[in-house]
């Protein structure tokens, strides 16, 4: 809707997939999860948050060609109006009654957070907006699970099940089918070589 791309049937089964597997994933195949879902505020601010997020990856990539910026140059405007806004909350929280009892392991968590999962992770994701845009980038969150799967194993030494093998082929099924390259731009090409060569 936003960037006049096309939703070809195969990416519509490739979202759907997507989507089915992170059910798997997450369920663990069990079906009667659904009947105990239950809606409440915390499901709404979430769904707010998405929305928003959405809104943030598509007006990045329109700011990154209108007015020339880097992916570092988006990132570091993002962080900066964050910690500006979150400053009020962060002292309202009186972080001095628990600072200084912070252990080692706490900072370097903290450490880890603020540079892994948060400055590079959205550095990275604002290259691929530029590169590919956002709704291909947006696709693969859904690969999300299945490295927590791979880190849940390599880490906490949890088991995998069956179901949870199925969703993550499933979801990578779906990524691919969704972010895969047009077939008719191949074949175009391929039809434009051919008529070249008769000529």
């Amino acid at each position: 809707m936003f960037f006049a791309e096309r939703l070809t049937p195969s990416r519509l089964l490739g979202l759907i997939l997507s989507f089915l597997g992170v059910f798997f994933v997450i369920t663990n195949g069990d079906l009667q999860l659904i009947s105990q879902m239950r809606f409440n505020k915390g499901d709404i601010i979430m769904l707010v948050a998405v929305c928003c997020f959405a809104v943030y990856s598509l007006l990045s990539r329109r700011f990154m060609k209108q007015y020339n910026l880097s992916p570092l140059m988006v990132t570091a405007y993002t962080f900066l109006i964050c910690v500006i806004i979150s400053f009020p909350f962060f002292l309202w929280e009186k972080p001095s009654a628990y600072l200084a009892s912070t252990s080692a392991s706490g900072w370097l968590s903290i450490l880890y957070m603020s540079v892994f999962a948060s400055v590079l992770g959205y550095l990275i994701q604002m290259v691929a907006i530029q590169r590919i845009g956002a709704p291909r980038t947006a696709i693969f969150v859904n690969l999300v699970p299945i490295f927590t799967i791979i880190q849940s194993v390599t880490i906490l030494g949890e088991s995998v099940t069956l179901f949870k093998l199925i969703g993550a082929a499933i979801v990578i099924s779906g990524v691919y089918l969704t972010t895969r390259p047009k077939a008719k731009s191949k074949y175009a090409s391929s039809s434009k070589s051919s008529s070249k060569s008769i000529a």
